[in-house]
């Protein structure tokens, strides 16, 4: 009977340290798998993290080129306008040439057309004098 309860003792040990290794076994299989779900989230967040940064790289990226056209096309009209305006004054600064010539080219035909109508006025009179000096010596003659 001693031998029958040590046996049974035994028995029941053996299953007691049976369900405890099983119990650990479980305990450590969850463990295990907790931490495993764990390293998966975090390689879900980091993978989330690193698609976000991503996303806004490229959108900076997108944004620095939209703003680089902008600028290129901004100093491409301001130099275009340059030219505009350095056509615009060059022809002006030709129209002003040609008017200030034209207006020389009056003045000197205004000149000369005066010069010409004294020379005319000189001459009558000499004329006039030279008439009056023949009648004047003519009436010397006749007297």
């Amino acid at each position: 009977e001693e031998e029958e309860e040590r046996e049974d003792k035994r028995k029941k040990q053996e299953e007691q340290e049976e369900e405890e290794r099983e119990h650990k076994r479980k305990q450590d299989e969850e463990r295990e798998n907790k931490k495993k779900q764990q390293e998966e989230e975090e390689e879900e967040r980091e993978d989330k993290r690193k698609k976000q940064e991503e996303q806004e790289e490229e959108e900076r990226e997108h944004k620095r080129k939209q703003d680089e056209e902008r600028e290129n096309k901004k100093k491409q009209q301001e130099e275009e306008e340059e030219e505009r305006e350095a056509k615009r004054k060059q022809q002006e600064e030709e129209e002003q040439r040609e008017t200030k010539r034209k207006q020389q080219e009056e003045e000197e035909e205004a000149k000369r057309k005066r010069e010409e109508e004294l020379e005319a006025e000189k001459r009558r009179e000499e004329e006039e004098r030279e008439e009056a000096a023949r009648k004047e010596a003519e009436l010397q003659k006749r007297q």
